[in-house]
């Protein structure tokens, strides 16, 4: 389980960055973690038994909705800029050795799709997570959640983006703004319904 009060002071020393220590920062993470995969894939896929190099990772910054991604054309490893900011190292980690496998498993000329035999049995063999086990989602990402009350339907509603209308189409009030990820609130908020937009 990740640590929400580690997380939220994270994400208030991002929010205080000017824009130029975020950038430093934003290069000084994606050189830790490049550095993860080079090593990582050393680690686990040897240069004698594996022969080809290890995946070039990319930033992208457009991303909201994958934590990682394969890209099988290119050959290399886009991880979403809103994860490498997010501070849970864990998290990252474990979207890279995904990616990693997705890679290392089509260079092989095996199944390396999400959910195919050879693909999967890698992931377990790795101790890799999977998008069929209980692997994590963008909700376990730290957010930044505005929450309304609707003076109509006298129901909550929690937003990742400012909103001034309720689904009733009725004025809504601010309530707070809370760092959550999106699964947490949920859990501890059954009765406030969470819209993703």
């Amino acid at each position: 389980m990740m640590n929400i009060d580690a997380l939220i002071k994270h994400r208030s020393k991002l929010a205080g960055m000017t824009t130029q220590e975020l950038e430093d920062y934003r290069q000084e993470m994606f050189e830790e973690y490049q550095l993860f995969v080079k090593e990582w894939t050393e680690d686990c896929f040897p240069l004698d038994e594996f022969p080809y190099s290890y995946p070039e990772l990319v930033i992208n910054k457009r991303s909201t909705s994958t934590m990682g991604f394969y890209n099988h054309k290119h050959r290399y490893i886009e991880i979403s800029d809103y994860v490498l900011l997010s501070g849970n190292e864990k998290e990252i980690k474990d979207t890279l050795k995904h990616e990693i496998i997705h890679y290392v498993c089509h260079v092989s000329g095996k199944q390396y799709r999400d959910g195919q035999k050879e693909f999967e049995d890698m992931l377990k063999a790795y101790e890799a997570p999977s998008n069929y086990d209980d692997f994590r989602t963008i909700e376990d990402i730290l957010q930044k959640m505005h929450v309304y009350r609707c003076n109509c339907c006298i129901r909550l509603s929690a937003r990742k983006y400012n909103n001034r209308r309720c689904s009733c189409k009725s004025k809504i009030d601010f309530v707070e703004t809370t760092y959550t990820c999106v699964a947490l609130y949920k859990h501890e908020n059954p009765d406030v319904k969470v819209y993703e937009w």
